[in-house]
């Protein structure tokens, strides 16, 4: 993992390292690890003004100098980490998609949820006849979980 991160660091330097970073780093657990792990802008900004004793310092100082100098460098991981691990995630809700799709299709296609409907709104319109909502001739959709609710009770 070191040898990796220190090949990367080596080869390129500034928003191409990050990147470069990241989309090596895509096959480790780490790639959180190193959001989670990345130092405060404050300890950033002071890595920043060593860039001039650069080739003095460790390694890890001179890879805190090089994410120093990438702006925006957290959103950036973020975005990049998203990226990554859209597939993934995409792929472990896919069959819960599915089945909500299929679900919305049979129940437009269902002849007998059209004539319930129907029916729910006749009876309503029957019961408002002789109210003061008579020239109604409609009902709000959440209004059928609220009628279910109040026959169980």
């Amino acid at each position: 993992m070191a040898a990796e991160v220190d090949r990367v660091v080596s080869q390129a330097h500034g928003p191409v390292a990050v990147s470069a970073l990241c989309f090596s780093l895509s096959g480790f657990p780490s790639g959180h690890n190193l959001i989670k792990n990345l130092p405060e802008q404050k300890e950033l900004n002071a890595l920043a003004e060593l860039k001039g004793e650069y080739e003095e310092l460790v390694e890890s100082e001179q890879f805190g100098i090089v994410m120093s100098s990438v702006k925006l460098l957290r959103p950036r991981l973020n975005g990049i980490l998203f990226k990554l691990t859209f597939e993934e995630q995409i792929n472990n809700i896919r069959p819960d998609i599915m089945n909500v799709t299929f679900a919305c299709e049979e129940v437009k296609k269902s002849e007998d949820f059209h004539k319930l409907l129907e029916m729910v709104l006749l009876v309503g319109n029957y019961m408002n006849a002789g109210s003061r909502n008579a020239q109604t001739f409609g009902f709000n959709i959440n209004f059928l979980c609220k009628q279910c609710c109040s026959y169980c009770e």
